[in-house]
């Protein structure tokens, strides 16, 4: 029997969730943050299982601030309030999170 392989290049069986949007902003400036927030543009997964990671780190990489329990809001936001106030100076917003089809999501927004 005689296989033929054309070149046909089937769509990804699954997509990566990306950011689409968060606060801060990158490279954003503010004045006040009570809350942080990333959105994706599909559905993760926050569990006791698989739990949501989010930090803010000082210039030097440190732990600024600590951050409330990070809630899952709808299918595809992550949501922390910020427990103490930031003094003037750069950050970073880290996040950690499993998407609805298994992948790990890990990324970081720079703001001052």
């Amino acid at each position: 029997m005689l296989v033929l392989a054309l070149g046909v290049r089937l769509p990804d069986a699954a997509a990566h969730v990306v950011l689409i949007d968060s606060c801060p902003g990158v490279d954003e400036r503010i004045s006040d943050l009570p809350t942080v927030r990333f959105t994706f543009d599909g559905p993760l997964i926050v569990d006791d299982q698989t739990p949501a990671f989010m930090e803010l780190r000082d210039s030097d990489g440190a732990e600024a601030v600590p951050l409330g329990p990070v809630q899952l809001v709808g299918v595809n936001a992550l949501v922390a309030q910020v427990l103490g106030p930031l003094a003037p100076g750069d950050y970073t917003a880290v996040y950690d999170v499993v998407s609805a089809d298994g992948d790990p999501n890990i990324g970081e927004v720079d703001f001052a």
